[in-house]
């Protein structure tokens, strides 16, 4: 389970959304053993610190704790990644889009497929061929199937127009092993899942800039309340904690120059995937792609 160079890679991941929700997606967390085993420890330092033994997205609704835990654990994702180091990768898909409105739809079929889309787009960034996975043992995946398609995959994506020849030898994927995880005890499987779900949050919640700009002019100096739109804003408690991290995370990445947006599509986005902090949100390829069936 190591790469050429003599140095153990390493995916955590975590997947969000079932039954009715209509934006659901993955998340990896992936990098060299030591860089993980390092924010592991940050990780364990602000569970320890908010007195938590976990913090997971759908909890984060209205507790001053578990936001507290779920904000310094994303900042602690963001301050990890870089080239070399970490990539945090997420990708949401809209169960209402063309490619998945189709009837008889299988919903595990159609996750497996975008673990494998996920993984392998993460492993060719890393440009690294060997990988263990760690995903949350509540999936309800096929990772004997899913390894299989992955060890079949190139680790360089195919550049048309080169000869044959200079493809041979090319090196494929190894997944070399799949080793789920308690959730609750993984403070890395719990990072995955807070990526996940505040990138479905940020596509799920009606009005969200308008929202977001509302929740920063409420904590605002008292000079700057003009600000305010003429008419309040409603927000839950859950909105106003998820937006308080969104706000964070958003202003955390534009100081790294991570390249990850939020204004331009109205949700978090990633334009160039090579940045270590990478929101794909999945659209239909062509007319022939579309969601797997259980009559296949």
């Amino acid at each position: 389970m190591f790469s050429g160079n003599g140095i153990e890679y390493v995916a955590y991941s975590d997947e969000s959304g079932a039954g009715s929700d209509r934006f659901r997606g993955v998340a990896v967390v992936s990098g060299e053993r030591r860089y993980l085993d390092a924010l592991r420890d940050r990780l364990c330092e602000i569970l320890e610190t908010t007195c938590l033994q976990g913090v997971e997205w759908k909890d984060v609704k209205g507790n001053h704790r578990r936001t507290r835990a779920a904000k310094d654990f994303i900042l602690a994702g963001v301050d990890s990644v870089g080239p070399g180091k970490l990539r945090i990768d997420t990708v949401i898909w809209d169960m209402h889009d063309v490619r998945h409105d189709v009837i008889g739809r299988d919903d595990i079929a159609n996750l497996e497929r975008m673990y494998y889309k996920v993984f392998v787009n993460m492993a060719q960034r890393h440009r690294q061929p060997k990988w263990l996975l760690k995903p949350d043992e509540n999936s309800a995946m096929n990772w004997v199937e899913i390894s299989t398609y992955i060890n079949a995959t190139r680790l360089r994506k195919h550049r048309p127009g080169l000869i044959n020849l200079l493809e041979q030898g090319e090196t494929t994927i190894d997944l070399v092993d799949v080793k789920p995880q308690v959730s609750s005890s993984e403070p890395l499987v719990q990072l995955a899942d807070l990526f996940v779900g505040l990138a479905r949050f940020c596509r799920s919640c009606p009005n969200l800039l308008v929202k977001l700009d509302y929740r920063i002019s409420e904590t605002a100096d008292l000079e700057q309340l003009s600000v305010l739109p003429r008419e309040p804003v409603r927000l839950s408690n859950s909105e106003r904690c998820r937006l308080e991290i969104l706000d964070a995370f958003d202003g955390a990445c534009k100081n790294a120059k991570l390249g990850v947006s939020l204004g331009t599509r109205g949700f978090l986005w990633t334009a160039d995937p090579v940045n270590p902090i990478n929101f794909w949100h999945y659209e239909p390829q062509h007319e022939l792609d579309k969601a797997p069936t259980r009559s296949e």
